[in-house]
């Protein structure tokens, strides 16, 4: 993690001047900078014995999350675009069996849980 430099000796302030950073790359969809900008505004605070070092942990914490679980969004919607366009090309006759077919299979996933 490259650290980002802040001008000043104060901690706190550089702590939140990262803090506010990380929440600019986060809503960029920056997760990577994000997290970096998290982990350093989270030493910062704590060398400083700052209080908003908890708040930047939970920050921290979902941003880590967002991005492992970014994957599993994609795959979801890539799964549901193929879905859409399989419908979109069915006659109509063809796309009543696939619909019963898709719900019996709902239905038994269901049975299985």
């Amino acid at each position: 993690m490259t650290d980002t430099p802040f001008p000043g000796g104060d901690l706190r302030e550089a702590g939140l001047r990262a803090a506010r950073l990380g929440e600019s790359a986060e809503q960029n969809g920056d997760l990577a900078q994000a997290i970096n900008l998290y982990r350093q505004s989270i030493q910062y605070l704590e060398q400083a014995g700052a209080p908003e070092a908890g708040q930047v942990w939970q920050r921290l914490t979902a941003a880590e999350l967002k991005q492992k679980l970014e994957p599993v969004f994609q795959k979801q919607g890539d799964t549901l675009k193929h879905l859409i366009d399989r419908i979109k090309t069915m006659k109509e006759e063809d796309l009543a069996a696939y619909l019963e077919r898709l719900a019996k299979e709902l239905d038994e996933h269901e049975a299985d849980e």
